[in-house]
């Protein structure tokens, strides 16, 4: 017998010869849970991550739902790898991000639209917040203080 430890869609299928001998505790095949929550993984470059902390608000857009129309799905940052990871193509660093949310779809008018596995979205991760004035006067306090340092 083979069991999966969550209820789910198979997604990947690791094993695909009638009759062959796998290795006890061997991955034979890729579940995606069909469960309440959406766990999304975000790749986030090496100069961000050092905002990012366990438990941190994040919204969630799935590009296949116009965000303005839809809206989002909040979650929270519920795990970020220990080091930075190198994407093949492009041989760019990055660390990943897993986002988990409570819920798995998106409501308009009273309708439900489901998120699919390996629907793209991107991840607002909320690090803090600034003002206007804040933000319109970063480049002058910057400038200020460049100024005022002796090499």
């Amino acid at each position: 017998d083979i069991r999966s430890p969550v209820d789910g869609i198979v997604n990947t299928l690791d094993v695909n010869t009638l009759g062959a001998f796998v290795q006890p505790g061997a991955v034979v095949a890729g579940i995606v849970p069909t469960s309440e929550t959406l766990l999304v993984e975000a790749r986030v470059s090496p100069r961000d991550v050092a905002f990012i902390q366990p438990n941190q608000e994040a919204l969630i857009k799935v590009t296949a739902y116009d965000f303005s129309i839809f809206g989002g799905i909040e979650g929270k940052v519920s795990n970020i790898t220990a080091d930075s990871l190198v994407d093949q193509k492009t041989g760019e660093p990055y660390y990943q991000v897993r986002v988990a949310t409570e819920k798995s779809t998106l409501t308009r008018n009273g309708k439900t639209y489901s998120i699919i596995p390996g629907m793209i979205c991107s991840v607002d991760i909320k690090t803090g917040r600034k003002t206007i004035l804040n933000y319109l006067l970063k480049p002058i306090n910057k400038a200020r203080q460049e100024a005022m340092s002796e090499r």
